[in-house]
């Protein structure tokens, strides 16, 4: 069974994530089950019990908070605690990031390989690299509404 994990701190962006996925998956009649979290904490709690395949991570709001955007203003950076939670869950349920935010415009795929495109991407990638976590893919930057990002994102895999 294939788990997918939903993370955003966006209720409505993980209500209608959870939705849009459940159709799809029962229309290509894919054993499948999605979790839905408002945060990387209550995500690792439940690690253990449902160990994901995938994870469609949303950074703004989940893996930093208003102390790191204040601090750095322009330079979004995601807070140490939050960066060790997902490393744990990476670690715990061998899951791959798929990158679902506004952050994925900081990105593009190369060969098949995902690297910064801007100064907040390069400082993202480096944080990540430093932690030993990479990026799996990027939703397509052609959609605004994150569910149709995910929509086309699956409709392309063959994975």
């Amino acid at each position: 069974m294939l788990r997918i994990a939903v993370c955003d701190d966006a209720v409505q962006y993980t209500e209608l994530l959870y939705s849009y996925l459940q159709k799809v998956l029962y229309a290509k009649t894919v054993d499948a089950s999605v979790t839905t979290y408002q945060n990387a904490k209550a995500l690792l709690e439940d690690h253990a019990i449902t160990p994901f395949d995938v994870l469609f991570l949303d950074i703004d709001g989940v893996l930093n908070n208003i102390r790191t955007k204040e601090t750095f203003e322009d330079y979004v950076f995601v807070s140490d605690d939050k960066i060790l939670l997902l490393k744990q869950i990476i670690d715990a349920t061998d899951a791959k990031i798929v990158l679902s935010s506004s952050f994925r415009r900081f990105f593009e795929k190369e060969n098949g390989i995902i690297l910064p495109r801007t100064l907040k991407g390069k400082k993202v990638y480096d944080l990540f690299q430093q932690y030993g976590i990479s990026i799996y893919d990027i939703t397509p930057i052609n959609y605004n509404e994150r569910e149709d990002q995910i929509k086309e994102w699956l409709s392309i895999r063959n994975d």
